[in-house]
């Protein structure tokens, strides 16, 4: 419900950001693979610790991540292989991160949150079936 309504007030403003970049040459792939690449940046940031920039390089990665799309609508440049890579680097994304908290509290010593935070929510992530596109 609530990310409903934040889809709902972002979409315009998400909208005019991808068309500009899109404009500017910028294809919603290279995002794609940008947003996978800081998602793998504040994973080995987190496995170090560094768990409030692990956070800020995780959002600029989640912006990357509805950026990515928004740059493909705008563009009319829709296609089946970059709606599959987005769903594999998001994938991708999510197990890294989980790692990277298990990491983190092996190194510490912090076994609730390798359990709690890191176990089940990667099996999870891992069992999501990519959607299909037909």
């Amino acid at each position: 419900m609530v990310t409903h309504h934040l889809r709902r007030m972002s979409g315009p403003l998400s909208l005019k950001v991808g068309h500009t970049l899109g404009k500017s040459g910028i294809t919603a792939n290279f995002v794609t693979v940008t947003g996978l690449m800081l998602a793998l940046v504040a994973t080995g940031l987190c496995a170090a610790g560094h768990l409030v920039a692990a956070g800020i390089v995780l959002i600029l990665s989640g912006l990357c991540d509805v950026l990515d799309g928004a740059i493909a609508k705008s563009g009319h440049h829709m296609a089946k292989a970059g709606a599959y890579l987005d769903s594999t680097c998001d994938r991708l994304a999510d197990g890294s991160m989980f790692a990277g908290i298990a990491w983190w509290s092996h190194a510490t010593d912090e076994d609730w949150a390798a359990s709690t935070c890191s176990k089940e929510p990667m099996g999870a992530a891992c069992c999501l079936s990519l959607r299909p596109w037909s």
